[in-house]
């Protein structure tokens, strides 16, 4: 796994050398530069403005693209073993693609043009995935799941996703492996969702006492004051939103996720290729309706999930959401590799077997 941290170091390099030896200047670090991360408070970020206020202190905020890349690189590249680790993938071709689809996803180079944030970015991405390793590990890590959760909310809200997407994933091939029945994939997934309101509330509560000490409110900015905030009625067709962006991202633009045919055609064929692996692997090894049937509505919530950036900003102006608030999506790719290796001695090649001795 040491060896993989080290790839991850590498690829990132050359997938991001261009913002490495560059200077992209924007609005945002024109304005902030050198003292601020951007908007802290008054934009729910109460993480960001409090690491801001002791970090720059001692350094600064710089746009100095090749010293913050290199630390949101090392960051991320800990998310990437974290998620090896979660998933307790041995395969080192998988943990190979797992860390280039952490690095190389097209939120983080959209994370990369803000390079003097980056490393605070970076960081949430960690909170977020340590969320989801605690909560594996002990048996009331639910509690310091729930902070993690909170702290990467508290340095930038759109992490919640991916955090969604992992408990989704853990918990779908825990349910794949362990063969669970409705009733025990709905006691797994209540305490999962208990995880993930807790830490909302706790972000919240967090919020509440330092608009409170600061004499702050929320901005009305990209609708920051009213995050989250849906009408119930409107609900059902977000649901079905959610769910057609994830399906039709072979065809579509989704926030520059995916915009080259070349691309378009990869995601076609590994969403099909993924569905196909679970319908053989399910029917030759004859698994209970209960399990098939867990397995298909954790698969559907997966891409509530990975999109449920949706939710907690409804508004349907496109400027509101951005790529760099997709990262969730990114869990829908990482899905197929960890799918591969579920079952340990069970992978693609028995499939194959079995498919030659006529699912015997």
């Amino acid at each position: 796994m040491q060896d993989n941290f080290c790839r991850n170091i590498r690829d990132w390099f050359f997938a991001h050398f261009f913002i490495l030896v560059n200077v992209i200047q924007n609005s945002d670090n024109i304005n902030c530069s050198p003292f601020s991360a951007g908007a802290g408070i008054s934009s729910g970020r109460w993480g960001l403005e409090l690491i801001n206020r002791g970090w720059h202190r001692i350094w600064g905020v710089y746009n100095i693209p090749f010293f913050n890349a290199l630390l949101a690189l090392i960051l991320v590249s800990c998310a990437a073993y974290l998620i090896v680790w979660l998933f307790d993938e041995k395969n080192i071709v998988n943990c190979i693609l797992i860390g280039g689809i952490m690095i190389a996803f097209p939120s983080i180079t959209s994370m990369m043009f803000y390079s003097f944030t980056a490393p605070y970015y970076g960081l949430a991405i960690c909170f977020s995935v340590i969320a989801v390793c605690l909560y594996k590990q002990f048996q009331f890590g639910f509690i310091i799941s729930a902070i993690c959760i909170a702290i990467s909310m508290g340095i930038y809200q759109a992490y919640l996703p991916l955090t969604i997407t992992l408990f989704v994933l853990f918990l779908l091939t825990e349910c794949i492996r362990k063969e669970w029945g409705i009733i025990e994939t709905l006691k797994k997934g209540i305490k999962s969702v208990s995880t993930i309101l807790l830490g909302i509330i706790f972000y919240y509560v967090f919020l509440k006492f330092f608009l409170w000490y600061y004499n702050a409110s929320l901005a009305s900015y990209k609708g920051i004051d009213s995050m989250g905030k849906i009408e119930w009625k409107t609900l059902p067709a977000l649901l079905k939103k959610m769910i057609s962006n994830c399906i039709l991202l072979y065809k579509n633009d989704y926030y520059s996720i995916a915009i080259t045919t070349i691309v378009h055609h990869a995601i076609f064929v590994l969403m099909c290729g993924t569905l196909l692996f679970l319908i053989i692997y399910l029917i030759l090894q004859k698994s209970n309706i209960g399990n098939i049937v867990s397995v298909l509505i954790l698969g559907v919530f997966l891409m509530i999930a990975a999109d449920s950036i949706e939710i907690m900003c409804p508004d349907n102006s496109y400027n509101v959401k951005y790529c760099l608030m997709m990262y969730g999506m990114s869990g829908l790719f990482i899905a197929p590799v960890i799918l591969y290796e579920v079952y340990p001695e069970k992978g693609m090649t028995q499939i194959c077997e079995k498919i030659k001795l006529g699912g015997e």
